[in-house]
């Protein structure tokens, strides 16, 4: 069994898939593990935690050496300060776009030729089945949008609309969003589970409480085309449009996707 590392601050499902992942599509056995003895990690944005300042990798990490951490998907929160160095060696096998990629290269001072693609593309793969269509609209607030007002008044305006709890049992959380005509979502992998669904979707901006928002959005939209990411909606903007009006801009990235997912699974494979 593989030391491995997610986040279980929150249960977001996002995060809380990652064994189920692991587990049922790549047939390797994991054990839950704090970060420090970890020798994995996942889907999430986890890397920031192998970096620090020169002076605090002396001071902390002097003599103390630890095994390799495979890295497979993950990105990083923010771009990384000046001064910042890894703490452990990494092995890296694929990384959530090219954002995080380039930092990788600006720690390591090496050409990091890995595959990129964040991990929750593959999330499809767990459903036995693809539930059938039961909502025009499926709305993913980020947790820490959750109670917001303006999320409660944008379901509203949408009959038969559904707001879904990222903190529900992930897997139904992951059939709810399937069962959706559209979505929109200020969780990231919300947004990503309707790529890999074949779901037209926005980015609805609630509020400025996602931490990572602008760099993990961007990081995980780098791995298309550019013409792909449309600017974020606030719901101001979005009251005043029709499902239609807010869907039609969709373009879908299924012939990306499956060529990323091929290469994602071949990554942990090596």
């Amino acid at each position: 069994m593989i030391p491995f590392y997610y986040s279980t601050y929150h249960r977001n499902f996002g995060d809380a898939l990652n064994p189920y992942l692991w587990e049922r599509i790549f047939n390797i056995k994991l054990k839950k593990s704090d970060f420090a003895h970890a020798e994995a990690v996942g889907v999430g944005s986890l890397l920031q935690k192998c970096t620090a300042s020169k002076y605090a990798v002396l001071k902390r990490f002097s003599g103390h050496f630890k095994p390799a951490l495979q890295v497979w998907s993950s990105g990083f929160i923010a771009a990384v300060p000046p001064g910042q160095v890894l703490t452990r060696k990494l092995e890296v096998k694929a990384l959530r776009g090219h954002r995080s990629r380039q930092i990788i290269e600006q720690l390591t001072q090496t050409p990091c030729d890995c595959a990129v693609g964040d991990g929750g593309l593959l999330y499809p793969l767990l459903l036995d089945k693809i539930p059938a269509k039961k909502y025009p609209l499926g709305i993913i607030p980020h947790y820490r949008d959750q109670q917001l007002d303006c999320v409660k008044s944008l379901a509203a305006q949408f009959p038969g609309a559904v707001v879904i709890d990222v903190l529900d049992e992930p897997l139904e959380v992951l059939k709810q969003i399937a069962a959706c005509e559209r979505i929109f979502s200020s969780s990231l992998h919300g947004l990503i589970v309707a790529d890999a669904l074949d779901i037209p979707n926005r980015h609805v901006r609630f509020s400025g409480n996602v931490t990572g928002s602008e760099f993990k959005f961007g990081d995980y939209y780098s791995v298309f085309a550019p013409e792909y990411l449309l600017p974020s909606l606030t719901p101001a903007a979005a009251h005043a449009m029709t499902l239609e009006e807010l869907s039609g801009d969709f373009r879908s990235k299924l012939p990306q996707i499956k060529e990323l997912q091929t290469k994602l699974l071949a990554a942990l494979q090596r």
